[in-house]
C-alpha cells in the first residue's frame, strides 16, 4: 500500500471514530440534552460568572439505591454496596442486643432525652422558624434595586450585608446566651449558615441578571419560598422539575434516614462520647487510636444522612430533578478533588459567589481568589467550633488553610493509587485528632496541639511531598523511556 493510501485510511478511521463518539449516545442522554437546550432557550440570559458554573439538569445521585437510574444499580460493585448496608444493620442490631443483655437497655438514652425532651428543643424549633422568616429580608435589597431612590449599588450592598450580619450575630449570641448543648447549638448555627448562603445567592443572582438584561429586578415571595425548600445553595430563575412525587421513594428515604441515625447514635453514645469525656486525663495518643474507626463510621453516616437521605428526600418533595449533591469523593487522590466532590452544594456556592465573584466583580487574581475561598470556608468551619466549645482556638482554621500547601505539593500523586491511600489516611486520622485536641482542652486538660498535632502534620506533609516528588520523577523517566 502506498504512503498516500495509508494516510487516507488513517484519516478515514479517525473521522469514523469521531462520528461514533459524537453520535453513539444513550437515548436518555439525548433527551436530557434536548430538554436542557429547551430550558436554556426559555431561561433569561445569565451573567458571565453564572454561565461559567454548573447548569442544573435532570440527574440522579450516583449511589441512590432507591432510584433505578442511579449508577449503583449498573455497577458491578452493587453487591458490595448492599453488603455494607447489611453490615451496618447488623452492627446496630448486635450492639443493641449486647447492651440489652449486659446492662438492661438497648441504648444509652441520656443524649436522646437531652436533645428532644427539654425546653431547649422547643427553643431550637422556634429559632428555626424565626431564622426562616427573617431570611425573607433577602427580598428587600432586590426590591430596593427597583426603586428610584435606593437603587445605588453601594446602598444595596450596605443593606444586603447589614441584613445578613444581623442574622449571623443574633444567632451566635443567642446560642451562647442560652447555653444549648452541642447538637442544639450546631443545628441552629448550621441552619443560620444555610439561610445566609441562600439569601446571598438570591440577592446576587437577581441583581446580576437584572443588570445583564438591563431590566428592573423583581422580588417574588413564592419564588423565594420554593427556593428555600430546594436542597441547593445557589439560586436559579428556573430549576428542572419532576412530574410527580414518588411517595414510595420518600418512604424509603425516611426509613434509610432512621436506620442511619440509629447506627450513628449507637456509635456516638457507645464509642465516641465516653472516650472524649475522659480525654482530659487519658493518654491522647491512645484516645485517638481508639477513635479512628468510630469517627470514620460517624463521618460516613453523617454524609449518608445529609446528602443521600435528607437532600434527596427534600428534592423529591419539592419536585427538584437535579440530584447532583456529591460525586465519587471516595476515589479522590488530592484534597482539592475531595473538596469539589464530597459536598457539591457548598462547593457550587463557594465557586460562584466567592471565587468567581472575586474574579469578575472585585478583579482579584486567581491566586488571591483561591486564598479568599479557602479563608471563607475555614473561617465558617472555625465558627462552628467556637459555638460548640465557647472559645477561640483557631486549630481547625490553621489546619484547613494548610491544605493549600498540601494541595500545591501533592499534585504529583493526582490520579494515583498512592494518592488515594494518602487521602484516606488523612480522612481517617484527621477528624479524631482534631476532636481530641479540642475536647481535651474543653474538659480541662493540657493543650496538646504543639506536642501532638505539629509532629503528625510534619510527618504527613513530608511523606506526601516525598511521595509526590518520587512519583513525578518515576513518571518522567517512564515518559522519556517511551
Amino acid at each position: 500500500m502506498s504512503k498516500k493510501a495509508q494516510q487516507k485510511t488513517a484519516q478515514a478511521q479517525r473521522s469514523e471514530r469521531h462520528r461514533s463518539r459524537s453520535t453513539d449516545k444513550p437515548a436518555d442522554n439525548e433527551a436530557t440534552d434536548s430538554e436542557t437546550q429547551l430550558s436554556e432557550s426559555l431561561s433569561p440570559p445569565r451573567p458571565r460568572y453564572v454561565r461559567a458554573v454548573k447548569k442544573f439538569t435532570n440527574i440522579v445521585s450516583p449511589m441512590d439505591p432507591a432510584d433505578r437510574r442511579s449508577g449503583i444499580h449498573m455497577s458491578e460493585f452493587r453487591g458490595m454496596y448492599n453488603l455494607a448496608m447489611i453490615a451496618g444493620a447488623l452492627y446496630t442490631m448486635t450492639t443493641s442486643l449486647s447492651n440489652l443483655l449486659s446492662r438492661g437497655d438497648l441504648y444509652d438514652a441520656k443524649l436522646l432525652l437531652s436533645v428532644f425532651y427539654s425546653w431547649h428543643f422547643l427553643e431550637v424549633l422556634v429559632t428555626f422558624a424565626c431564622q426562616t422568616l427573617y431570611s425573607y429580608t433577602a427580598l428587600i435589597p432586590v426590591y430596593m434595586a427597583g426603586t428610584q431612590w435606593f437603587s445605588g449599588r453601594l446602598v444595596i450592598n450596605i443593606a444586603h450585608h447589614f441584613l445578613q450580619s444581623v442574622l449571623f450575630v443574633f444567632t451566635g449570641v443567642f446560642i451562647i446566651y442560652r447555653d444549648w448543648n452541642t447538637i442544639h447549638a450546631v443545628s441552629a448555627f448550621v441552619e443560620c449558615l444555610v439561610l445566609l448562603m441562600k439569601m446571598h445567592s438570591y440577592i446576587r443572582t437577581k441583581l446580576e441578571l437584572a443588570r445583564n438584561e438591563e431590566t428592573v429586578p423583581t422580588a417574588n415571595v413564592r419564588d423565594f419560598t420554593l427556593y428555600l425548600f430546594y436542597p441547593t445553595l445557589v439560586y436559579e430563575p428556573k430549576f428542572p422539575r419532576t412530574e410527580k412525587i414518588r411517595w414510595g421513594y420518600v418512604a424509603e428515604k425516611f426509613i434509610a434516614n432512621a436506620l442511619a441515625m440509629s447506627m450513628l447514635y449507637i456509635i456516638v453514645t457507645d464509642q465516641v462520647m465516653p472516650r472524649l469525656e475522659d480525654s482530659a486525663l487519658a493518654n491522647p495518643v491512645l484516645v485517638v487510636i481508639n477513635l479512628l474507626l468510630p469517627f470514620l463510621g460517624c463521618y460516613l453516616m453523617i454524609w449518608f444522612i445529609i446528602f443521600e437521605c435528607i437532600c434527596n428526600g427534600f428534592a423529591e418533595l419539592t419536585y427538584l430533578a437535579d440530584r447532583d449533591f456529591y460525586g465519587d469523593w471516595w476515589n479522590s487522590t488530592t484534597f482539592d478533588e475531595f473538596a469539589r466532590k464530597w459536598n457539591k452544594p457548598v462547593h457550587e456556592f463557594l465557586l460562584r459567589h466567592v471565587y468567581l465573584e472575586s474574579l469578575e466583580t472585585y478583579k482579584l487574581s486567581r491566586h488571591t481568589a483561591t486564598m479568599l475561598t479557602f479563608f471563607v470556608s475555614a473561617a465558617l468551619h472555625e465558627c462552628v467550633f467556637v459555638i460548640v466549645f465557647r472559645t477561640v482556638k483557631m486549630y481547625f482554621f490553621v489546619l484547613q488553610m494548610l491544605q493549600l500547601v498540601i494541595i500545591m505539593y501533592g499534585r504529583g500523586m493526582k490520579g494515583t493509587r498512592v494518592g488515594n491511600y494518602f487521602f484516606w489516611f488523612g480522612m481517617i486520622l484527621g477528624p479524631p485528632l482534631q476532636a481530641v485536641i479540642y475536647c481535651r482542652e474543653y474538659h480541662g486538660g493540657e493543650p496538646i496541639f504543639m506536642n501532638l498535632m505539629v509532629p503528625i502534620m510534619a510527618a504527613g506533609f513530608g511523606s506526601g511531598v516525598v511521595g509526590s516528588v518520587m512519583y513525578m520523577r518515576a513518571h518522567s523517566k517512564k515518559q522519556k523511556a517511551q
